[in-house]
């Protein structure tokens, strides 16, 4: 049996947009459902799509993730070639596929691609840009996105992701009609290097310049950000606009849970915002 190993992949940054709506981000997201995700000896362990470039940390055999890369890179710029008159966009960009060296270097990877988002000025919060799946990792599924089964028949689930072949079982889809990314990644592989969302947010600003607090600023470490993202988690839950004041208990420890392991927000800062004792 060929020997699995942890991947960091990356496209060359091109001075065009490879992705230049919403579309085009729900159409690579699909694709890459499509290549890795139909093989189980690649396992998507993170990825993080920018306008003119792609990153990913993939486990699995070199020879199949390299084979299913240069499939993704076709059919991505099919799609580029049809949609703008364009040809082989994607599929004439120099790509890295590099062997982390160990849990360490894997981790510093993930955090690495995460932070891209806020490098690039598109966010100053990793989690809300809405094109990597840092959101998915230490989460309960109904609790961040609500997402859905695909309730299409194949043939017009395989027009919808233009594709001859359907998803694989088990991707669902957001409100935006983008796949979820919890249905994309195998969580689990974050979950066991990283153990916690706290140490998930360390490695993502590990070496960046800033403030000492900078996390306070970012991770919902306050009581303002932490508040905002609260009211938006229970409005989720409860279906419509919520007041923290007014929640039940129950609600609030539910609350109280996401905000503890997928943002890890201290509990003292949670007690605070939704008056738990």
């Amino acid at each position: 049996m060929r020997e699995k190993h942890y991947y960091h992949i990356s496209t060359k940054g091109l001075e065009v947009d490879l992705f230049k709506d919403e579309e085009d981000f729900r159409q690579i997201l699909f694709i890459i459902a499509l290549t890795f995700g139909s093989d189980p000896q690649c396992e998507i362990v993170s990825y993080s799509i920018m306008n003119n470039h792609i990153h990913l940390v993939v486990y699995g055999v070199l020879e199949i993730i390299d084979r299913q890369l240069v499939s993704l890179k076709k059919r991505y710029s099919m799609w580029y070639a049809k949609k703008y008159g364009v040809n082989k966009v994607l599929w004439r960009v120099p790509y890295k596929i590099r062997q982390c060296e160990d849990h360490e270097d894997v981790k510093c990877c993930i955090g690495y691609d995460y932070y891209n988002p806020v490098k690039a000025g598109l966010t100053n919060n990793p989690f809300y840009y809405p094109w990597s799946s840092v959101s998915a990792h230490f989460r309960e599924e109904h609790f961040i996105m609500t997402s859905r089964d695909i309730d299409m028949s194949p043939r017009a689930q395989r027009r919808y992701v233009h594709s001859h072949r359907s998803l694989p079982k088990g991707v669902r889809l957001l409100e935006n009609g983008a796949p979820d990314p919890l249905s994309i990644i195998r969580p689990e592989h974050v979950k066991g290097l990283m153990k916690t969302a706290k140490s998930l947010n360390y490695f993502i600003f590990k070496g960046k310049e800033g403030p000492a607090n900078v996390y306070d600023t970012v991770y919902l470490f306050n009581d303002m950000s932490a508040r905002q993202k609260a009211k938006e988690i229970a409005s989720r839950i409860c279906g419509r606009e919520a007041n923290l004041e007014n929640l039940s208990d129950e609600l609030k420890m539910e609350v109280a849970k996401v905000l503890k392991y997928t943002y890890g927000t201290p509990l003292k800062v949670i007690a605070r915002i939704l008056g738990i004792k």
